[in-house]
């Protein structure tokens, strides 16, 4: 076979490619976005209360001021301290250690109580402070105590309710 005939066989004609299929645009509507509220059984529309609140331990204020919650909400308060001083070499603690740590806290939390019902709330007060021979210093043993109490109440508006806890713990609470 001639080269010429063989090379008309091999070469093939390109065939024209198929046009690229036409767009098709399609609109769509957004979705429709529902909101829905549940209410809670006994409770109405949401609002946000105030709280006039004081900690103490026997006459001794540690903490007041307001604090703030929506009704299905929470509203806390909290803080820490560490503090730690070295010890001379005559007031060694019995540990060996060249310095002692004290820690305090304190924490109050107000919360829905479920099920709800208006002016009833959950509080939780919790305080840390050093006891014992720690109080003293170098001298003594590191150690802390913890009181904690957390309970249902009717905080009836514009009337102070006090709720006392153990080792002269209590907090005085006023819903505005």
């Amino acid at each position: 076979m001639p080269v010429a005939s063989l090379l008309a066989l091999l070469t093939i004609a390109p065939s024209p490619l198929p046009a690229p299929p036409t767009p098709v645009v399609t609109t769509v509507a957004s979705p429709i976005v529902m909101r829905s509220v549940i209410a809670m059984p006994g409770q109405g529309p949401r609002t946000t209360e105030r709280f006039a609140v004081q900690v103490r331990q026997d006459d001794h204020v540690l903490w007041s001021g307001e604090m703030m919650r929506a009704s299905d909400g929470m509203a806390s308060f909290s803080e820490q301290m560490r503090e730690s001083r070295a010890c001379t070499e005559g007031e060694m603690p019995a540990s060996g250690r060249s310095n002692v740590s004290q820690n305090s806290s304190l924490s109050v939390s107000i919360s829905p109580n479920y099920p709800f019902a208006e002016g009833v709330v959950r509080i939780s007060v919790e305080r840390t402070r050093p006891y014992g021979e720690a109080a003293a210093g170098c001298e003594g043993e590191e150690g802390s105590s913890t009181v904690r109490f957390e309970t249902r109440a009717q905080l009836p508006a514009g009337k102070a309710v006090t709720l006392r806890g153990e080792s002269g713990l209590s907090v005085t609470i006023t819903r505005r």
